[in-house]
């Protein structure tokens, strides 16, 4: 396992901080239901059709809705912020929802690198506008899962699960926030979350912070030079200004300035090593997220 002892420290209390660095993730109270209230109609008024399927504003093309957005929830987060976080900086703030729909799913995943993480951890402030349950698409996680390999993330990157996604599933951790509770989680922690059954939209709100002193930096893979992969300096202002999120990410960033190559040598994960770390599934346990999948398939939903 990696050591993340190193870190630079963002949160104030250091019980907080070991805990992300541990575990990957913290839950905290961190919206009071006046903010929850005033969040929930905010994205109504900006949403009055509703969302199908998995929705992010980051994924909009309308730089000045993005930018609405963005300012508002910063507003809103503002004294969570200062209360919990010490030496931070504010990247983004978006929306993330999720129509109710089977195309609301979200595959199981790592957010893509977006800061030096050999110093500095990209920290997702993950934060539902309703109470999560198991049918409207809790987020799930496992747990400790950003300190098994050190890796670069990006869409034209192979996962590090690729193979054993099924297996994977088996460790899963649901997190059933309350409205206004936060997920903090390390952007390198695997997480994944199923589709809203619920019949009504699941409205989130998302905030990147990192350290104060961390730029933002995002990585390419050509699969000509496999051993490789390249980092791209970007400007702060880069999550919500980029144009290319939910479409042509696979191609070589048309944005930003080459800061070079790194080694691109990280290995898989394999069932051994998840047993290892997560101690060893009984076959019944193995083949639920099978069973489930054949389910689905044969009913027809």
């Amino acid at each position: 396992m990696l050591n993340y002892d190193h870190k630079a420290i963002v949160f104030k209390d250091q019980a907080n901080q070991k805990k992300l660095n541990d575990e990957g993730f913290v839950i905290l109270d961190f919206l009071t239901a006046d903010e929850v209230a005033h969040l929930s109609h905010f994205f109504a008024q900006t949403h009055p059709q509703g969302v199908n399927g998995f929705y992010t504003s980051t994924f909009s093309k309308d730089t000045s809705y993005r930018k609405a957005v963005d300012d508002e929830i910063r507003r809103i987060m503002q004294r969570g912020l200062d209360h919990y976080f010490t030496n931070y900086r504010v990247h983004c703030g978006s929306f993330i929802a999720k129509g109710a729909d089977e195309k609301s799913k979200l595959k199981l995943h790592q957010d893509m690198s977006l800061v030096d993480e050999s110093i500095y951890t990209g920290i997702n402030i993950w934060i539902p506008l309703v109470d999560l349950n198991a049918m409207n698409g809790a987020i799930e996680i496992l747990p400790r899962s950003h300190r098994i390999f050190k890796t670069y993330r990006g869409a034209s990157l192979p996962d590090i699960y690729d193979g054993v996604e099924p297996l994977v599933h088996s460790y899963m951790k649901p997190l059933y926030l309350k409205s206004g509770q936060a997920a903090v989680f390390d952007q390198s922690i695997i997480h994944y979350s199923p589709a809203n059954q619920s019949g009504k939209v699941r409205p989130v709100i998302n905030t990147f912070v990192t350290h104060k002193d961390a730029s933002i930096k995002i990585c390419y893979w050509d699969k000509v030079r496999k051993n490789e992969i390249e980092i791209f300096d970007q400007e702060d202002d880069f999550m919500v200004n980029f144009q290319n999120f939910g479409h042509d990410i696979f191609s070589r960033p048309s944005i930003g300035r080459s800061a070079g190559f790194v080694p691109f040598d990280f290995p898989k994960l394999s069932a051994g090593i998840l047993a290892d770390e997560y101690g060893e599934k009984t076959t019944d346990e193995k083949q639920k997220p099978f069973v489930s999948l054949f389910k689905k398939i044969f009913s027809g939903s």
